[in-house]
């Protein structure tokens, strides 16, 4: 089974790094270290000493685990609903 991690404004560096200093680049950076050989989803599909970018159509949804992960934004109710994860099989 492979690991995919896709975060929706993940930057990735020329250099083929994770970019920026917020909590959703921190939490992919964390990802990738403690799974190594985890691909980021994105386009466009790249490969790096870091990091392996695979545009979502490229992933194979019966051996790849895939975490979502969205920002930090409001609910219709007002409140704040954090950093959250969503499992797609």
């Amino acid at each position: 089974m492979s690991i995919a991690v896709r975060l929706g404004q993940v930057r990735i560096t020329p250099e083929g790094r994770v970019g920026g200093h917020d909590a959703g680049a921190t939490l992919v950076r964390r990802l990738l270290r403690v799974f190594p050989g985890a691909q980021v989803v994105g386009p466009p599909a790249r490969r790096s000493e870091g990091v392996d970018v695979v545009p979502l159509t490229e992933l194979d949804g019966a051996r790849t685990w895939s975490s979502t992960w969205t920002s930090s934004t409001r609910s219709p109710s007002g409140r704040p609903s954090g950093l959250g994860a969503q499992t797609l099989r």
